[in-house]
C-alpha cells in the first residue's frame, strides 16, 4: 500500500504546512532557565539525554492510537519533538553562556544539520576555531526549510507505515525520536563549544569610509 493511497499528508499543501510549522519553531526561540555551567559539556550531555527521553515518551504516547487515528498524530508528533529539541538547543546555549548568540539561523542549523546537511551548510562557516554565522533573511530561511521538509516527508512515509503496527511501531518511532534528539544535542554542543561570530557586514559600494 502506498502512502498516497491511505490519505497521509503529501503534496504541496503538506510541504507548505510543514514549512510554516518549521518557520514558527525556529523563529520562536524559547527562553532558558539554565545558567552558565562550570562544566558546560557535562551539563549539556545531561540535558540532551533528558530531552531525548522526553522526546521518546512524547512520540510513543502519540503513536498509541492504532491505524488511521495514529496517522493523524504524525504532524503533532513532529511539532512536539521539534519544540522539545528547540528547548534543548536553547538550554545548551545557556549552559555555555551563549544565549545571546542563538538566533533562528543557529537554531535551524542545530535542529536540522543531521537531517539535511546540504540545506544548512551555508548557515555556518568554519574558519579555524571560529564559527562564522551568516545572516538569515526570510527568503534564505524558507529556501532552507523547503529542502529540510523534502527530507522530512521521506521520514514521514516511514512513520506513517509503522503507525499501523502495534507495539513494534510505537517502539520504532520512539527510538527514532530518542536518537534524533541526541543528534540535535550533539550538534548544539559542537556549535556552542566553539567561538561563534556573526558574518562581517559587507560595505556598500560607493560609500566612503570615515
Amino acid at each position: 500500500m502506498r502512502l498516497g493511497e491511505i490519505g497521509a499528508p503529501t503534496g504541496r499543501k503538506a510541504i507548505e504546512s510543514l514549512e510554516k510549522l518549521l518557520s514558527e519553531v525556529v523563529s520562536d526561540i524559547p527562553e532558558s532557565t539554565k545558567e552558565k555551567a562550570r562544566d558546560p559539556e557535562a551539563a549539556a550531555r545531561g540535558l540532551a539525554a533528558s530531552a531525548a527521553r522526553r522526546a521518546a515518551v512524547l512520540t510513543g504516547a502519540l503513536a498509541l492510537p492504532p491505524g488511521p487515528l495514529g496517522v493523524l498524530t504524525i504532524i503533532p508528533d513532529l511539532v512536539a519533538v521539534w519544540r522539545c529539541q528547540a528547548q534543548l538547543v536553547a538550554d545548551i546555549a545557556a549552559v555555555y553562556g551563549k544565549s545571546d548568540r542563538l538566533d533562528k539561523g543557529l537554531m535551524t542549523y542545530c535542529l536540522f544539520r543531521h537531517v539535511s546537511s546540504d540545506a544548512v551548510k551555508d548557515i555556518v562557516a568554519r574558519c579555524g576555531e571560529r564559527m562564522v554565522v551568516s545572516p538569515m533573511t526570510i527568503i534564505t530561511l524558507y529556501r532552507i526549510l523547503r529542502m529540510v521538509v523534502g527530507d522530512f516527508l521521506s521520514l514521514m512515509a516511514g512513520r506513517f507505515m509503522v503507525r499501523w503496527l502495534p507495539i513494534i511501531g510505537i517502539a520504532s518511532v520512539a527510538a527514532y525520536s530518542y536518537r534524533d534528539t541526541k543528534r540535535v544535542g550533539d550538534t548544539a554542543i559542537e556549535t556552542f563549544a566553539g567561538n561563534i561570530e556573526p558574518a562581517p557586514k559587507h560595505r556598500r559600494h560607493g560609500k566612503k569610509s570615515a
